[in-house]
């Protein structure tokens, strides 16, 4: 498998408040690999962000994964952001103002043929698999919440300002994890990133760049390239994968 991961503070940003995890490992039951990425949440000048979101990326990296059925790795992961959910809501009570130290966090363990993965906030995990591409967790944000009210279309939900108004996150009450497997083949490649790549891009661009054979390093690189050229107004994290 060839990994790779970068990430870019964008054009408007003053703070890169991303992270982002590689780590691979091997037990009696063989190897296994975990990606992730957290965009910890936090205004100009402020690091409960950025604090969130490395202690997500080291929680996982602290992770060993059962040797057990899908089902038992997302309890597993389930069990984890929950943990660290109380962590980090405890830690924002310490602060001077009560400040919430929160991050999206996405996430994925891959051993054998099968990816499982855990999911809070509005960072992406997605999965290009024989041309085709498609987006594995849901975002967690107002927009997405009317979309599935029906009070506006996945279009219009692309553009609205509702989706940067996070309904979960790790580190806030409503703290309510999705988790899910897949199978997975030679060939399929993974892509994590942070919302400063998913909100620039349609799916289509995505897509075309993706499925170019070019080494990650190049495919990386032109994702990053191609939020900047629309304005790169967010912190922009790429984590890719492929089997």
């Amino acid at each position: 498998m060839e990994t790779w991961a970068t990430t870019h503070i964008g054009r408007v940003r003053r703070q890169n408040q991303d992270r982002f995890l590689v780590h691979a490992g091997r037990d009696a039951a063989g190897p296994w690999t975990i990606l992730a990425v957290a965009d910890g949440l936090g205004g100009v000048g402020q690091t409960a962000g950025e604090e969130a979101a490395a202690a997500a990326v080291q929680a996982l990296a602290d992770f060993r994964p059962p040797a057990l059925e899908p089902p038992a790795v997302e309890w597993a992961l389930e069990a984890l952001v929950r943990e660290l959910d109380s962590r980090l809501l405890a830690r924002g009570q310490e602060t001077p103002r009560e400040e919430a130290v929160s991050t999206t966090l996405t996430a994925v363990v891959l051993r054998g043929q099968i990816a499982t993965w855990v999911h809070v906030g509005d960072s992406r995990l997605y999965c290009l698999s024989r041309d085709r591409l498609w987006q594995v967790t849901t975002d967690h944000n107002e927009a997405q919440e009317m979309v599935l009210q029906g009070l506006m279309t996945p279009e219009e939900a692309a553009i609205s300002p509702a989706r940067q108004i996070l309904a979960r996150a790790v580190g806030c009450p409503d703290c309510l994890p999705d988790t899910g497997s897949f199978p997975v083949a030679a060939g399929d490649l993974l892509l994590l990133c942070s919302d400063g790549l998913a909100g620039a891009m349609d799916r289509q661009r995505l897509a075309a760049i993706l499925a170019k054979p070019d080494p990650l390093a190049a495919l990386a690189d032109e994702l990053v390239q191609a939020a900047l050229a629309v304005g790169g107004r967010d912190n922009i994290t790429v984590v890719l994968a492929r089997l």
